[in-house]
């Protein structure tokens, strides 16, 4: 832990004590912070000290990532037919993702050519 942590849990704990005192909107007023805040710190703590420490703002899930499996059928329909794109492969083998995310697989491997830039004629 670091001691900046230390001290934040430390000036929360000082608002919760302040905030069961005073209330919440004296506390809010007090410390310089929203009446929210102050809830907030209210309702994560559960009598010790750690309990105000930062969470992480990470998302838990990713909601639909693409399993191994899928990615290997995509990789291999790719592999038997180099020159076809993302949407003549998801309308010929009926795969169930979108345009974007067979796209996001080609990227992964690196299995879209670069295109040339059109010299400019002048």
């Amino acid at each position: 832990m670091r001691k900046d942590d230390f001290k934040d849990q430390r000036l929360r704990l000082k608002i919760i004590r302040s905030a069961k005192k005073a209330g919440i909107k004296p506390t809010a007023r007090l410390f310089g912070i929203s009446s929210n805040t102050v809830r907030k710190w209210m309702r994560r703590f559960d009598g010790k000290i750690s309990s105000l420490s930062n969470r992480s703002r990470a998302p838990k899930l990713i909601s639909r990532k693409i399993t191994s499996k899928d990615e290997k059928l995509i990789l291999s329909c790719k592999k038997n037919y180099p020159k076809w794109g993302a949407m003549r492969l998801k309308n010929n083998f009926r795969l169930p993702y979108a345009l974007k995310t067979i796209n996001h697989v080609f990227r992964r491997h690196n299995l879209i050519r670069a295109w040339r830039k059109k010299s400019a004629d002048t």
